[in-house]
């Protein structure tokens, strides 16, 4: 398509919408939820007239506006900022999970168990991953979180953990889960993988 072609059919739209009446396109409520004291009610809503549009200008160009983040707020939805600390108390129980077994050498009665590879590793770097979008002033620690459960999904897997090849890492791993822990949680407190615990 040439340029003639895109400003024919700009200037199409353009005397289309000054001649459907683009109200009836809209639909307006009647009544709008009002939530006060956590209870919702219904209130009338006024409707104003829409204004018809006056021709459109093709020649000038259009300001780009930059998208808004819109939350809505309800007593009934999460709050992005609870998200956050869920997200943050979740991979929290699971690093202390991980440091466990791994100061256990990922034993059990001196046999190698399948608790950190892959089912602990894998769950850390899944949350760590979904964390990225979701906290995204500390998308550099989750990256570095998911990373450490793909290491520990290899260094862990039980095949692995009975050649003893990183026998003598798995505590400095643990460290690494503990320290991870408290750049999540801001403590190594137990208390602070509580819900309602921070």
């Amino acid at each position: 398509m040439n340029l003639n072609g895109a400003l024919a059919i700009a200037k199409g739209v353009a005397e289309f919408v000054t001649i459907f009446p683009v109200e009836r396109l809209i639909k307006r409520p009647k009544y709008a939820d009002i939530i006060k004291d956590g209870c919702v009610t219904q209130q009338p809503v006024s409707v104003s007239p829409v204004a018809t549009a006056a021709p459109m200008d093709i020649s000038q160009e259009i300001p780009e506006v930059p998208p808004k983040k819109v939350y809505v707020v309800s007593p009934y939805m999460v709050s992005p900022e609870e998200v956050v600390l869920h997200q943050r108390r979740e991979l929290g129980k699971r690093l202390l999970l991980v440091e466990g077994h791994l100061n256990q050498r990922c034993r059990i009665a001196g046999k190698p168990c399948d608790c950190v590879a892959p089912k602990h590793a894998t769950d850390i770097e899944a949350l760590a991953e979904e964390s990225v979008s979701i906290d995204i002033a500390n998308a550099d620690l989750y990256t570095e979180l998911a990373a450490f459960g793909q290491e520990l999904n290899y260094k862990a897997r039980p095949d692995i953990v009975l050649t003893n090849e990183f026998y003598d890492e798995y505590p400095e791993l643990a460290l690494r889960a503990r320290e991870y822990r408290k750049q999540l949680l801001g403590t190594t407190e137990l208390v602070a993988l509580l819900e309602g615990g921070e």
